[in-house]
């Protein structure tokens, strides 16, 4: 296998065939969500024997020097942050003209699923809990200077156990840089 991945390019949309491809340490097990800027993998870590979840620059917008400069300055930005209910970001990377994120792999689903399964709402206490971790979590992006400018239920991943952590620092700002 050669070229920068194993296998053709990563595009705008997940490949068929994308179980078992490699991107720099990892590899690719599976297509955990989609974005604007790329595709969230869950991979595992062939040097620390561990599953993580990668996030990879779309083909189609990494020859955008302005996007890949957002797309670093995401990992940027989210590595300040360290809280139970912020996703850690672990790495950056580049493998040939692809960027990617390696972050903590999260389970459960993000709050715009979980509403739209529950018309009726979460109940109360479940619903004011959320609300309370994610206002913890905001609190410690805004104490390192950061504005995550993208805050909607589809970035917030709740857990089996209820745990809430914020997501996506794509478009995210950092205040004390100006």
């Amino acid at each position: 296998a050669g070229g920068f991945l194993s296998g053709p390019a990563l595009g705008p949309a997940a490949p068929p065939d994308f179980e078992g491809r490699r991107i720099g340490p990892y590899r690719l097990l599976a297509v955990a969500g989609e974005g604007g800027m790329g595709l969230v993998y869950r991979a595992y870590d062939r040097l620390l024997e561990e599953e993580v979840a990668i996030k990879v620059l779309r083909t189609d917008l990494s020859a955008n020097p302005d996007t890949v400069r957002r797309f670093r300055g995401e990992i940027k930005l989210a590595r300040k942050v360290s809280h139970p209910n912020v996703c850690r970001i672990h790495d950056y990377g580049e493998q040939g003209p692809l960027g990617y994120i390696s972050m903590e792999i999260l389970t459960g689903q993000d709050l715009q699923k979980t509403l739209k399964d529950n018309p009726q709402g979460l109940p109360e206490g479940e619903a004011l809990s959320a609300i309370l971790q994610i206002a913890s979590g905001l609190q410690a992006i805004h104490d390192v200077g950061i504005l995550h400018r993208d805050l909607k239920t589809a970035n917030a991943t709740r857990d089996e156990r209820g745990v809430v952590r914020l997501v996506d620092f794509g478009i995210a700002k950092d205040l004390l840089s100006e």
